[in-house]
């Protein structure tokens, strides 16, 4: 490799030549094999040659938002974009395995009814990073076995979570913060495998992880202004998305 050419967050540039933060192109036939959108085919290098550590494609696919039909699921798509994530959004019926081949990490955004989930539970299974947003959290836990039940306290308002587990996704939080919830449906018993990392006064999950895969759901709404430090979540998924990368 010539001088000119570095490695900008996981993007192969040549400087002087690719426009900076450029996004590259992924052959499917060669996934290891990289070309600059702008200036290909006079560009095309292979990564497993010479950063053998930055190999995995995936790190050059969106994460993607499902929409579950969910109010705010297009804040969260603008709180990705804002902080500078690459995102899309996509519907809940598109198939398995063209999700698990596209993108680098999943969030299940919310939505009125489990049963408008489409393959959204099916999702949670293909190997990936999910993170689920209310409605979200309940399709990782019915997909796995747990189960779930009208919440005490329905409706949207605002809430005290006391994090008793600062797992990677809730890392850098405080022990309690301020939220905005619906608590129209909850968890009511947590699947095999996964433990608590919050609750709250009114609702004993209020967030959960898998002790070994990086599955994780929430029943708040980081992505509204009445969270505080909301975007943080997101953050904490979208880094480790790349770190798995």
């Amino acid at each position: 490799m010539g001088k000119d050419t570095r490695i900008y967050e996981g993007l192969l540039l040549n400087k002087g030549v690719c426009p900076p933060r450029t996004v590259l192109w992924c052959s499917p036939a060669s996934p290891l094999f990289y070309q600059c959108r702008i200036c290909r085919p006079f560009h095309n290098i292979c990564l497993k040659k010479i950063y053998p550590h930055k190999t995995n494609h995936y790190k050059m696919h969106p994460i993607y938002v499902v929409n579950n039909f969910g109010q705010f699921n297009h804040l969260i798509l603008r709180m990705l974009r804002d902080n500078d994530i690459d995102a899309k959004m996509i519907k809940n019926d598109v198939p398995v395995a063209e999700v698990a081949d596209s993108c680098r990490g999943i969030i299940l955004g919310g939505g009125p009814e489990i049963s408008r989930a489409g393959n959204a539970p099916a999702y949670v299974d293909t190997g990936l990073p999910v993170l689920g947003i209310c409605l979200g959290l309940h399709i990782i836990s019915t997909a796995r076995g747990g189960t779930i039940r009208p919440g005490a306290s329905g409706g949207f308002g605002g809430i005290e979570v006391t994090i008793s587990d600062h797992d990677t996704i809730l890392a850098g939080y405080p022990d309690t913060i301020s939220v905005w919830a619906s608590h129209g449906d909850e968890v009511a018993e947590v699947p095999e495998g996964f433990r608590v990392l919050a609750t709250s006064e009114i609702c004993g999950v209020e967030a959960m992880a898998h002790e070994t895969e990086p599955v994780f759901g929430i029943q708040w709404h980081p992505e509204v202004s009445h969270s505080v430090d909301g975007c943080r979540v997101y953050e904490n998924f979208n880094a480790l998305t790349l770190d798995r990368a």
